[in-house]
């Protein structure tokens, strides 16, 4: 079997869509519940909240459309409007939540945060960050270190960028990462998810 060098023949999440937004704020459920997938996946009643969920999203089918030929596609919409943000998020967040979970998320929105180092203090074991590195892809940012500052993220398409994926575990957050951000990436919106 031969593995080709800078070409792909098999499509994946965000080649033709700008589901990166949708998939951050899973992520960012799954991180802050602490969920894991069990033996057969994550189950039924899982997937059943999620089509729940998307099925409140504002403007949902932009999120199917190649936003990088369609300023609609994507957050395309969204990108002026903060409210909008906020509100899929929360939508999401109570669909996807247990009974034991309702009411437990508050999403904050910053729009000052222009730098990885300015997002790190809204990490905690508690809150995750949903950004858009250079505005081009929707990443939850899950753990941080300082001195340098490294910020971890959780990326949708993360498995089509490297030959080798790797999940790291940050224990004292007890979440997963499958990325970095870089410290020259510029930020617009960042959007704190707290939890419990």
């Amino acid at each position: 079997m031969a593995y080709r060098e800078n070409k792909r023949y098999i499509l994946s999440q965000g080649d033709l869509d700008g589901a990166c937004f949708l998939y951050s704020i899973i992520n960012a459920y799954i991180s802050l519940t602490v969920r894991r997938p069990g033996r057969q996946g994550w189950g039924n009643k899982f997937y059943k909240r999620w089509d729940k969920a998307i099925a409140y999203i504002p403007h949902l089918t932009d999120f199917f459309i190649c936003s990088s030929i369609n300023e609609n596609g994507g957050t395309g919409r969204y990108d002026d409007n903060a409210c909008l943000f906020k509100l899929a998020v929360e939508r999401v967040l109570y669909e996807m939540s247990t009974q034991k979970e309702k009411g437990v998320f508050q999403v904050n929105i910053h729009e000052d945060r222009h730098h990885p180092s300015d997002i790190k203090k809204l990490i905690s074991k508690n809150s995750v960050v949903i950004v858009c590195p250079d505005y081009e892809h929707w990443v939850v940012c899950v753990a941080c270190k300082e001195n340098p500052t490294i910020v971890y993220t959780a990326c949708s398409a993360e498995l089509h960028y490297f030959k080798e994926y790797n999940e790291i575990f940050h224990k004292p957050n007890n979440v997963y990462s499958n990325g970095v951000l870089s410290n020259r990436c510029s930020l617009g919106l960042a959007i704190q998810i707290v939890g419990k």
